[in-house]
């Protein structure tokens, strides 16, 4: 594989042994086979949350409880590290507990560098797509399963679903009084 030109052994393989074609990789294919399973970094928990971590071979993965954006159109599966309940599926023989947190807070606004909530107003934008959406809370269909269905909690999202619109109302009025250019 080698070439000699005048003298000097040139070689096509880069001088790096971590680099892609190295001559290692040639040499020794069995052992440099697994290469990329080998985690150059790892990540640790900070010492105050461990007391906190659940128990080890408890837990799988971990999932937002609130989505990260109040978008109905945009359904948000996936945590952070691209983790979910299609992507790491729980034991089917271990019951599903439904704590509830995700009905206690109906609004997930997007927030701000200074962790202030912004309420975006999308009628003035593009008022088609906006028609479109349902406003309905983002846990509501959780309830179409027979064993989350509850009446108190078909009752909060109903009342939750109403609060929404409420709102969708005043930025409907908010985008009719709106004038081109007006920073308020």
């Amino acid at each position: 594989m080698d070439s000699i030109i005048h003298g000097i052994v040139e070689t096509p393989y880069l001088d790096n042994p971590f680099q892609r074609f190295h001559e290692n990789l040639e040499k020794y294919p069995d052992f440099h086979d697994d290469i990329d399973d080998v985690g150059f970094i790892q990540y640790d928990n900070w010492e105050r949350l461990k007391p906190f971590e659940a128990a080890e071979g408890t837990t799988v993965g971990g999932t937002n409880v609130i989505p990260q954006e109040d978008n109905d159109q945009k359904p948000v599966f996936y945590d952070i590290q691209g983790e979910s309940v299609y992507t790491n599926p729980p034991d089917s023989n271990i019951p599903v507990i439904d704590h509830g947190l995700d009905e206690l807070k109906i609004w997930a606004f997007n927030l701000t560098g200074y962790n202030q909530e912004v309420i975006k107003n999308q009628y003035v934008e593009n008022l088609w797509e906006t028609t479109k959406e349902t406003n309905a809370p983002f846990w509501g269909q959780k309830l179409f399963t027979p064993a989350f269905y509850k009446e108190e909690k078909l009752e909060t999202f109903y009342r939750q679903w109403n609060s929404r619109i409420g709102l969708e109302l005043i930025k409907m009025r908010h985008a009719v009084q709106n004038r081109y250019g007006d920073q308020e």
